[in-house]
């Protein structure tokens, strides 16, 4: 399964990246992260919209698209696994998870994504969201595959 995670702002703390990269080496799947920084000084509404078009900018197609934000569709992690393996199951290349800045996402965003999801009630930093993202994916393989990591 093919994944590609594209944020908003660098990720340049070395704990964060080194418990990120013990799920990368977990997980069978070809993930990639692609980082991009809105350089301009802008207002609040202006840079959502302007990192909108950073994210959907060059996004492969065939692939089902997520947008990760607090107002999105809360799942369980069973149906997280259960959204990415039916998903597979109907033909689709891989995922995109898109992550805003701190001001969320542009209006451009929730047009073009397939589903919104939440990763919970409670609003996290943007780049914490990352490390909890690959956790949650690592965890949605081994219910697919009946690993014991998901008890």
């Amino acid at each position: 399964m093919q994944v590609l995670i594209k944020a908003i702002g660098r990720e340049r703390s070395a704990s964060l990246k080194e418990l990120t990269d013990e799920y990368f080496k977990r997980l069978p799947w070809d993930i990639k992260i692609v980082e991009k920084i809105c350089e301009k000084n802008l207002s609040a509404a202006e840079l959502k919209e302007a990192e909108a078009q950073l994210l959907l900018d060059g996004l492969p197609p065939g692939n089902f698209k997520i947008a990760l934000d607090e107002n999105g569709k809360q799942l369980s992690s069973k149906e997280f696994a259960q959204l990415l393996a039916q998903k597979q199951e109907q033909g689709f290349k891989g995922f995109i998870f898109l992550i805003g800045g701190a001001y969320g996402h542009g209006t451009q965003v929730a047009k073009n994504t397939d589903i919104t999801l939440s990763l919970g009630k409670m609003t996290f930093a943007h780049k914490m969201v990352r490390l909890l993202l690959i956790e949650q994916l690592y965890r949605a393989y081994t219910i697919i595959t009946n690993h014991p990591y998901h008890k």
